[in-house]
């Protein structure tokens, strides 16, 4: 089921990204428009990928770029790692550690509205737990701008799509589309997923 889930979600993905309208259209006479979209598996070991084990993302990987010799820039923990992909810089510069925080003067509710106790460490995989954190650090998740950050100050069109937590830190400002396990974000975007007849958490 949650593979099943997963695969919705990059097919989703794919049709925001390549129906979404905006800047990215074409001008008469001039170049195709591009489109660029980052593909991160969260704990998808590269030996994994091959045509008799997962044909379909094997196929998709030759289609695009792989990078051959990359590696997490800190193992096993996803948050980190995903603040280093949406800022393209390390901890030390992005100030985003690891799965878990300690913000004390935090206040709000998780993706399923339960209140979060942030009078100890709170996990912070789910996108209730980052916008209070970041509120809390008044607005200031990460030290450094993120990449659909700077995309959108450039009028681009973006979407985040991917595992909670991960794919909502790359636009925890909620700029572009956001969508996840547990959220489809602007509620327009929700709206529409719904009308067209998708089940949403």
């Amino acid at each position: 089921m949650k593979m099943r889930r997963f695969i919705f979600l990059i097919a989703l993905s794919c049709v925001v990204l390549g129906l979404g309208g905006g800047p990215a259209a074409p001008q008469p006479g001039g170049p195709a428009a591009r489109r660029v979209i980052i593909f991160v598996w969260d704990g998808l070991r590269a030996d994994d990928v091959t045509p008799e084990n997962m044909p379909n993302y094997f196929a998709l990987a030759r289609s695009g770029v792989v990078f051959a010799d990359h590696h997490a820039v800190y193992p096993t923990f996803t948050m980190m790692n995903s603040a280093s992909i949406a800022t393209g810089t390390y901890p030390g510069m992005h100030g985003f550690y690891g799965n878990v925080v300690y913000a004390p003067n935090a206040k709000g509710k998780n993706a399923k509205g339960v209140a979060i106790d942030f009078l100890g460490p709170a996990f912070i995989e789910d996108f209730g737990v980052v916008e209070a954190v970041r509120d809390s650090y008044q607005g200031r998740l990460t030290l450094v701008s993120t990449m659909l950050q700077a995309a959108q100050a450039k009028g681009l069109t973006t979407a985040a799509v991917g595992k909670f937590g991960a794919a909502f830190i790359q636009d925890y400002h909620r700029g572009g589309i956001i969508l996840d396990e547990d959220a489809a974000i602007p509620l327009s975007f929700a709206k529409e997923l719904q009308n067209a007849g998708h089940a949403l958490p």
